[in-house]
């Protein structure tokens, strides 16, 4: 799915970015949605912040924690906070949003 090019992420650090990605709320009744959920990106290396613009109540909705953390490393995911499936599925959702945005060049 992804050039054999390894990509260098350590080149900034701290750098901020705000991404707005598409997240699953589950609603009552058995009801889903998919809404726009904006979301604050900070660096430190390879690790990445993420932290939805979410209330409390939204993020039981959607399954999302406080914040997600995770190390991302020539195209892959190596390592983060939170395994559900709703946070890796944003956390995607994310990278993917960034690659689009030439975040990584």
């Amino acid at each position: 799915m992804f050039p054999n090019k390894k990509i260098d992420t350590m080149k900034t650090t701290n750098e901020v970015s705000s991404v707005t990605v598409p997240v699953t709320y589950y609603k009552p009744n058995n009801v889903t949605t998919e809404e726009a959920v904006g979301f604050t990106i900070s660096r430190n290396n390879n690790r990445f912040k993420a932290i939805p613009w979410l209330t409390k109540e939204e993020r039981k909705q959607t399954g999302l924690p406080e914040e997600l953390e995770f190390v991302y490393y020539n195209y892959c995911i190596v390592e983060a906070n939170n395994m559900e499936e709703d946070s890796l599925n944003a956390i995607k959702q994310i990278i993917q949003e960034l690659e689009a945005l030439d975040y990584f060049d």
